[in-house]
């Protein structure tokens, strides 16, 4: 039988990593909602360069 194993000790980490990252950067793209990819920018992209991404990879732009 194999062991399952997790990345994540404790359920607390990913909330506490979060916060850090939504306060530190002004927005990120997210594709697969809420449990989905979240990449951080450090700063925020063109209105034409967002509308872009949205329409060419699906990659939707969140203020935070």
């Amino acid at each position: 039988m194999t062991e399952e194993k997790t990345l994540v000790a404790d359920s607390d980490e990913v909330l506490t990593i979060d916060k850090y990252y939504s306060t530190k950067f002004p927005g990120y793209y997210q594709l697969g909602g809420s449990e989905g990819v979240q990449i951080y920018l450090a700063k925020k992209p063109k209105w034409l360069h967002r509308k872009m991404m949205k329409l060419c990879l699906g990659l939707e732009w969140i203020n935070n």
